[in-house]
């Protein structure tokens, strides 16, 4: 005998397999520090053969739980909580004959064209209205009432017919007065409703086993259902709904969760010693071939630690939350998922039955939303290389075999899976490269941007403290010296002046500009002391009006009001803020010296100027006078040095 078979039921017999750490009463000592019972030889409570899968709770198939009287009203109440949900076309309403009967055929499979007859629905008014109750709806609606109590409508709608929906539920309203549901739910996406939130199935009777498939992979319980065969339906129902909670039974795994492999019978016991005594236990202790087992209850940090040392010590480990697909390619990548390209290669359709996965895990959760997209008609197209297996979209694949679609959209490469890795390793770095040349870049034009703002910014804030707007309608004083601006009239210069803007001259600037001695032929002391008196208080306090100059109609720039303020700040700081006013699209009449109400030449002499002599004495004149008489000798400056028009 070898040593193997003596301790293979379990029992720990006293001078034969105990140690200083392991008594003959360890295995009900290890099993109740997770809450566990076993018999008087070590062994957990009986459990079904056949109970297996995800959604059930494998850990109290095992025995590892024990039942409780709390445990069992909990099961009640799960089952009690499921809800039912009815199809309408072809459960209670009798839309295949009335289609039938719309396109002049015996039955609806002698249909020839279907899209041409789904037309033909769209574009008759009153079809869903009109839908005869099919001959075992009462019966069916009865069954539930006794079962269950109540039960929700869901219905797909045809896409493109806007009576669809409200018609149906006109329908309802009016052929179902009798046990009215208690929600009506039209949607293309049934497999939303398969379970509740805490994972509770729901029941879905549906005539077309496509729903049914996407009911059932999302978690529900699908009852596929034929008017003819009401009785199969009523006796699965009521099987189901009458029958005890069995263990196991509409029961998920507990959160966190996750499968341990072990060996034997005895390495069953002995995964309980190894999870309280992780640290002590050697690695690589585990041997033999695995078994699935369960382990204990914790949370997510304690899980992924019980994981890894588990690992350490030989066994093979998994989430609860997955599956695995028995048929992948293992040579390529040995199971593991391939880089995740896409988009790569020619866009077409291929066979489903063509498209071979190399990816060995799967996760549930990831399949329920590829099923949503998929019956939607949504999903991305599959990444395959040249031999049809998959590089990116194995939920995809899935998705698609559960649904029953015959055809799948991909992406070919012209290229194997083996080779991808490589090359995707040497495109992520060039792809990395070119990502960060690009943020380099964009980079640099952020910070040149911001500090262009900056300095605008800084500028503007200057502007608004050192400089203040002119005041338009005490300037019309000087402006109504130039007969172009003096027809205007004074709204009409103050409209014209509001439409300029601020700008910056410096002393090379100022020489273009005319009427002005801050191109440097006159200077503070030049001027009256009274205007230059203003402009140092006003300097000081930072609230300096600007100078107004003009872009003439003739195109020349000229200073229309302001020269102490323009003179004293050039020749102090060498730059100033001026007032600029586009006036080069008026027209101006240089040779009419008369204007209609007012006389220039009449103010010219009644102020004691003169026009007699140069442009240049005449400034100089004016320089030296003040009032009107220096207005008069300004005026009679510009005239001069304007043109004539012909």
């Amino acid at each position: 005998m070898r040593l193997r078979d003596i301790f293979e039921d379990g029992r720990i017999v006293k001078g034969v397999n105990t140690t200083p750490d392991v008594d003959v009463n360890s295995i009900s000592k290890e099993a109740a520090k997770f809450g566990f019972k076993v018999d008087k030889d070590g062994r957990p409570q009986n459990h079904p053969s056949n109970v297996k899968g995800s959604k059930t709770n494998v850990l109290f198939n095992l025995g590892m739980v024990t039942e409780s009287k709390d445990f069992a009203e909990a099961l009640g109440e799960i089952a009690s909580a499921t809800e039912i949900y009815v199809d309408m076309d072809g459960v209670l309403a009798d839309f295949f004959g009335d289609w039938a009967k719309l396109m002049g055929v015996d039955s609806f499979r002698d249909i020839k064209d279907v899209n041409a007859a789904l037309e033909k629905i769209k574009n008759t008014d009153d079809f869903w209205l009109n839908l005869p109750v099919t001959d075992n709806a009462k019966s069916l609606l009865e069954l539930i009432k006794k079962v269950k109590g109540e039960y929700s409508i869901c219905s797909s709608p045809l896409p493109g017919d806007k009576n669809s929906e409200p018609h149906k539920r006109e329908w309802i309203k009016k052929h179902l007065a009798f046990f009215p549901p208690k929600e009506i739910i039209i949607t293309h996406n049934k497999a939303k409703f398969a379970t509740q939130a805490d994972g509770t199935p729901n029941i879905l009777i549906d005539d077309y086993g496509v729903n049914i498939n996407a009911w059932e992979a999302a978690g529900g319980i699908g009852f596929k259902h034929k008017d003819h065969k009401f009785e199969r339906t009523a006796k699965n129902i009521k099987q189901h709904m009458d029958a005890d909670v069995e263990e196991g039974s509409l029961i998920p795994n507990p959160k966190n969760t996750f499968l341990a492999k072990s060996d034997t019978a005895y390495d069953h016991y002995k995964l309980g010693t190894n999870i309280a005594n992780l640290k002590s236990v050697k690695k690589g202790g585990n041997y033999d071939e695995p078994d699935v087992v369960i382990a204990p209850y914790a949370g997510k940090k304690e899980m992924k630690y019980l994981q890894k040392q588990l690992t350490r010590i030989g066994y093979d480990v998994q989430d609860a939350d997955g599956y695995q697909d028995a048929h992948y390619d293992e040579e390529p990548t040995g199971g593991e998922a391939p880089p995740q390209m896409k988009g790569q290669g020619p866009l077409g359709k291929v066979k489903v039955s063509k498209l071979k996965g190399v990816q060995k895990e799967r996760s549930y959760k990831k399949l329920a939303k590829q099923l949503e997209r998929v019956l939607e008609d949504d999903y991305a197209p599959l990444q395959i290389d040249r031999k049809g297996r998959v590089v990116n979209g194995h939920h995809r694949l899935d998705a698609l075999r559960l649904v029953g679609e015959e055809y799948a959209r991909v992406h070919m490469i012209d290229d194997v899976v083996e080779n991808v890795k490589e090359t995707y390793a040497d495109e992520k770095r060039e792809k990395t490269k070119r990502t960060l040349a690009k943020h380099d870049k964009a980079m640099i034009k952020v910070a040149r941007d911001s500090i262009k703002k900056y300095e605008k910014d800084k500028e503007d804030k200057e502007t608004n403290e050192a400089f203040v707007k002119p005041q338009f309608d005490i300037e019309w004083e000087e402006a109504n010296r130039y007969p172009f601006l003096d027809k205007l009239g004074k709204d009409g210069w103050i409209e014209l002046a509001q439409t300029g803007k601020v700008a910056n001259v410096n002393s090379n600037i100022v020489k273009k500009i005319g009427n002005t001695g801050a191109d440097g032929s006159e200077t503070l002391a030049d001027l009256e002391p009274e205007k230059v008196e203003r402009l140092k208080k006003a300097m000081k306090s930072g609230t300096i009006e600007m100078p107004i100059v003009m872009k003439m109609p003739n195109g020349k720039l000229e200073l229309i009001a302001g020269n102490t303020r323009l003179i004293g700040l050039i020749s102090t700081e060498g730059k100033a803020k001026v007032w600029y006013i586009d006036a080069s699209k008026l027209d101006e009449n240089f040779a009419d010296g008369k204007v209609k109400g007012k006389s220039k030449p009449g103010r010219v002499k009644k102020s004691g100027a003169s026009c007699n002599g140069s442009v240049t004495a005449l400034r100089k004149r004016a320089k030296n006078a003040s009032g009107e008489k220096a207005k008069m000798y300004h005026w009679c400056a510009n005239m001069k040095s304007g043109r004539k028009k012909k």
